[in-house]
This record gives C-alpha cells, structure tokens and sequence, in this order.
C-alpha cells in the first residue's frame, strides 16, 4: 500500500472470501461497498434439482421457465463476430464510444482484453462482438466450465452502448444458443441490477441467485491510497460497474 501511495494509484479494491473479509475492513483500512448479485439461468432444471440444488427451488426453477421466454431473430443489420488477436482492434474502437457510460469501470481497451481474456494461458474465453451498420455495439464474454460439479456458462463480462438493448438481448441469447448445445446446466453473471445490462438478463430469464445457493457472497471492498482521491465518488457502489471478469475468479 506505501508503494501504491508513492505513485499516482488513486486506490484498492478487491473481493474478499468470508475469512478474509473482516481483516480487511478491521485492520487493513478498507471499507465495506457492498454485495454484488449473483444471476443466474437454470439450463436443466429437474437435472439441478435432483443433483445439487434440493427439492426447494423446484418452484422456483418452474416459476422462471415457465414463462417460455420468446426470442427475437437477430435483425438483419446485426453481425456477431468472435474477437481475436486478429480483431482487437476492434475491441478499442467500442471501447471509446462506451467508457462513459458509467462512472467507474476497469479500463476495457485492446491491451486489458489481450491480457484478461485471449493470451491467458491456463483458461479458454469466448469473446463475441455485435455490430449494427458496421459499428460496435456490444460484447459479451463467456466461459463453460464445471463449479461443484455443475456445468456452468459463465457470463464473465457483458457491456453494451446505452439504449442497444435489442442488440445486447442478441449477444446473451447467442450465448444461450452455445449453452445449450454444450449441455450447461447453469449459466451465471456477477452484475449489480440497476444497470441497463443486468435489465437485458432479466429479460432473457436470469434471476438472482438465492442467497441460501450461492456459492459464496461477493463482497466489495475499497481502500483510498490518495487523500486527494474524491472519496464520495467512488465510495458509492452504485457507481461501480463490475463483472466476473473484474473479480478474476472465473
């Protein structure tokens, strides 16, 4: 920390586990910002409830499938397209129309999404992104993986220009479509739901997670290195967009 306060790094936050949590808020200066929600999607429900989950979210379970979400076809003037090294470039130009969408993010630029998601060697991420009339609108970024024996798709970051809702129901429903054909059982999202992007998984039948299911609570915490830093901005939750992929556990 004495380090981070001889250079221009403004603050820390991180996510503590349950026993790290309160030597973090105790000892170590760090506050409390709040819980991040967990959505989730059930993909095999009777599956879920017979293996992990227990015969007391059957109705719920129900509840969400029952409604049949219907699913618009992908307009014409989409074009979902997989990011790689040969099209990051791609991933700055959105980058400069979205970054002020909200008042705090991890800065998402080519060098992050290199780093983050495509050059990392010990795990596989999919990184897809729409287009409308040739201009980036959307990305969402997943990962299928097994959790507790469960096979799970995991919507590691999703972010879409404000008012493209339409497109960014596309991206989450083509991540269904993949979903399902790989037989995932449960697909989740860390997203605080006042955001626009947590609207679009509702809709596309998320809901948040039980706290008696989840794995674990997701707790933010943050310590000020800069007294110069503006205190009341980024000590208020709400202004923090966060997703799996700021977490980095997935």
């Amino acid at each position: 920390f004495q380090e981070c306060k001889n250079t221009d790094i403004q603050f820390c936050y991180g996510f503590p586990n349950p026993n790290s949590f309160g030597g973090f808020i105790n000892r170590l200066e760090f506050q409390d910002l709040g819980i991040i929600p967990l959505y989730i999607r059930i993909f095999s429900p009777f599956r879920l409830v017979l293996k992990k989950l227990g015969l007391g979210l059957t109705t719920g379970i129900q509840r969400s499938f029952g409604s049949n979400i219907c699913v618009d076809n992908c307009p014409d003037c989409y074009r979902i397209v997989t990011i790689d090294k040969g099209n990051i470039d791609y991933i700055n130009e959105f980058w400069r129309l979205v970054r002020d969408k909200y008042p705090i993010m991890v800065i998402r630029d080519k060098q992050y999404m290199l780093w983050r998601y495509i050059e990392i060697p010990i795990r596989e991420y999919t990184i897809k992104m729409i287009f409308e009339n040739e201009k980036p609108v959307g990305y969402l970024i997943y990962r299928i993986t097994d959790v507790n024996g469960i096979k799970c798709g995991m919507i590691v970051d999703f972010l879409v220009l404000e008012g493209k809702v339409k497109a960014g129901k596309s991206l989450v429903e083509y991540a269904a479509k993949k979903f399902k054909k790989e037989k995932v059982e449960l697909s989740g999202c860390l997203m605080q739901k006042h955001f626009e992007e947590a609207e679009i998984l509702r809709k596309a039948g998320y809901f948040i997670c039980p706290k008696s299911l989840e794995p674990q609570p997701f707790p933010v915490i943050l310590r000020i290195l800069n007294d110069k830093m503006k205190k009341e901005d980024v000590g208020i939750f709400q202004n923090w967009f966060l997703t799996m992929g700021d977490y980095d556990a997935v």
